[in-house]
């Protein structure tokens, strides 16, 4: 018979990993872009559904915000399976990010990673996951950021 017990530490697992510093994309870690995506949009609640590659408010999609996005959908998949559940079990995949502004320091990037499964539940981390931001902002909306050529 499946266990979804294993299922309630998936949640903290993603949001942990995806402010790692494992997690570098070009310019900066994830909390550095989430940063600087805050600060150049003026949305400092943004979202991001790891299952259909999509950010919310759409002002603030651009692809590093969703490029660890296979990683996730891969492991969400490897333990649903290991727990003995259908691929489709959890339909719903979704981190939340608040950013608090701080004059003079580093801006921190709270996380809160949310999935729900076929049947209704909700799996959720209990504790928000927190990072500064130390990179300084930079244009996370250009390909190329022109400050390191000038």
């Amino acid at each position: 018979m499946p266990s979804a017990k294993r299922l309630n530490g998936l949640p903290n697992s993603i949001g942990q990993s995806y402010l790692s510093t494992l997690k570098y994309y070009h310019k900066g870690y994830m909390a550095d872009w989430l940063n600087s995506v805050a600060l150049k949009t003026k949305q400092f609640e943004i979202e991001v559904d790891i299952l259909n590659d999509k950010v919310s408010p759409i002002e603030c999609q651009i692809k590093a915000l969703t490029a660890w996005n296979d990683e996730f959908r891969k492991l969400i998949k490897k333990v649903i399976s290991q727990e003995g559940f259908e691929e489709t079990f959890i339909n719903e995949a979704k981190m939340k990010f608040h950013i608090r502004i701080r004059r003079g320091q580093n801006n921190i990037v709270k996380c809160e990673v949310l999935l729900k499964d076929i049947n209704g539940k909700s799996y959720i981390n209990k504790k928000p996951i927190q990072d500064e931001a130390f990179e300084p902002p930079f244009e996370p909306f250009s390909l190329i950021d022109k400050r390191r050529y000038l």
